[in-house]
């Protein structure tokens, strides 16, 4: 496969975590996983939501949850949020959030 081919199908994407608690965090991956809520009139389902490199970009709600980055099938980090945003750009997701509950040792 060609190098442009690859970076248009796959390849790394670059979670960041941003939260008043705590430094930001920044993780590659290939796939990142959040909740969403439900909507506030009831007629739209939250729940969970993922992300690949070429992902348009967006901007959505995070439900207080957990935020998952995934590398090669497997978890390779993982922390649990407050409310928040998720900002999406094709090669990125930026959470922005009151509170971060990161496991020792892992950022």
């Amino acid at each position: 496969m060609a190098e442009n081919d690859r970076k248009e199908k796959g390849g790394a994407v670059v979670l960041r975590v941003c939260s008043a608690n705590r430094d930001e965090l920044r993780i590659e991956c290939e796939s990142v996983r959040f909740s969403i809520p439900d909507g506030a009139d009831g007629k739209k389902s939250g729940g969970l939501y993922g992300i690949r490199r070429g992902h348009a970009d967006a901007l959505m709600a995070v439900a207080p949850g957990k935020v998952t980055a995934l590398s090669g099938g497997k978890t390779i980090f993982s922390c649990s949020v407050g409310e928040g945003l998720a900002v999406i750009t094709g090669d990125g997701v930026t959470i922005l959030t009151d509170r971060a509950d990161v496991p020792d040792g892992k950022g």
